[in-house]
């Protein structure tokens, strides 16, 4: 045997072995519950964090580490406090004098912010926290900067979604009423603020790229690229998933993939009624109340009923956390 067909068999022996140690075995997944727990009030709401799982009763803060074992318990009973649960921070809200209060994920108070108008939600963002804050006749975006806000949007008219990088890059979408009708109308911000009418569709769905900005209505995809606007007709659309090179698609029960020409990819059928549908860790999930289904455009698309129905079923990364009026439940997906 020659020396260069030895070298191409060996090449192809070790690349093999390579690819069977470094590939995944199997995607497909399946759920391991972690731990149950009572809580003594209704929980109101719960997710996990890096390294921990929140939940808020609408009195106390509960702090779990991923083994069940209790971190923290946070008394703020009496305090008439609304809760919202990020990735990276716990925000608690008292309307009555307009303060938002920001922890770490350990519990721990960082900042409290004062604000000007009722706080409505809170996104985090590229390491940053927006807030979406409304009075009687306008609404605003801030960035948080430490104790302080910095104003990034205010229209008279109901925002619906933004998508903000920096004060600088962002875009949002907004909802405008009269008597003619009623349209949406998308604002980006770049080297200076664009604006795109899109009369008699609601915005659902909002997303500003490097070069490319996507919004989803409840009649069609839009692409805005430089002063481009091109469109494709989606039917009963209820979620969606955006990347800068290819957008996802629910509606009807069936997926539909579309690249970043807005040429379909493809479709796949959802096997239940989700309830909300997501990218997990660059994957595609739905959720429904009791019930995730994951890998939804891959060939190892799986779904993993939880054994009863929820109130709500949210996933971080490979940790699901589950509640019902005072019970809480957390599975972690395994591989089978």
């Amino acid at each position: 045997m020659k020396k260069w067909t030895k070298l191409i068999i060996l090449l192809l022996v070790l690349g093999g072995l390579l690819t069977y140690l470094v590939w995944p075995k199997n995607h497909v997944k399946t759920t391991k519950l972690l731990w149950k727990k009572e809580i003594n009030g209704e929980i109101q709401e719960a997710k996990a964090m890096d390294q921990a799982v929140a939940v808020w009763d609408g009195d106390y803060l509960y702090l779990y580490d991923l083994k069940g074992q209790l971190l923290q318990k946070v008394d703020r009973s009496r305090e008439n406090l609304k809760a919202q649960i990020a990735q990276s921070h716990i925000y608690l809200y008292r309307p009555g004098d307009k303060m938002l209060e920001i922890l770490d994920k350990n519990g721990k108070t960082e900042t409290i912010v004062n604000l000007k108008e009722d706080l409505f939600q809170v996104q985090e963002e590229d390491g940053q926290t927006i807030i979406h804050c409304k009075a009687d006749n306008h609404e605003v975006l801030y960035l948080v900067k430490g104790k302080t806000t910095e104003q990034i949007f205010q229209t008279d008219n109901f925002i619906l979604q933004f998508d903000v990088h920096s004060k600088d890059d962002f875009a949002v979408s907004e909802l405008s009423t009269s008597a003619s009708g009623y349209k949406t109308r998308v604002y980006r911000k770049d080297s200076a603020m664009d604006k795109f009418d899109f009369p008699s569709e609601v915005g659902m769905g909002l997303y500003k790229g490097k070069k490319v900005t996507y919004l989803m209505t409840e009649k069609q995809l839009v692409k805005i690229y430089k002063d481009q606007v091109t469109h494709v007709d989606i039917p009963l659309a209820s979620g969606v998933v955006f990347r800068e090179k290819e957008v996802h698609i629910l509606h009807s029960g069936i997926i539909t993939s579309y690249n970043k020409n807005l040429e379909e990819k493809g479709k796949h059928i959802l096997s239940m009624n989700a309830k909300d549908f997501f990218d997990n860790q660059g994957s595609l999930y739905a959720t429904a109340e009791g019930e995730v289904a994951g890998n939804l455009t891959d060939k190892e698309v799986f779904y993993q009923p939880l054994g009863k129905e929820m109130d709500a079923t949210h996933v971080y990364k490979d940790i699901l956390v589950s509640y019902q009026d005072q019970n809480l439940w957390v599975h972690q997906l395994v591989n089978q």
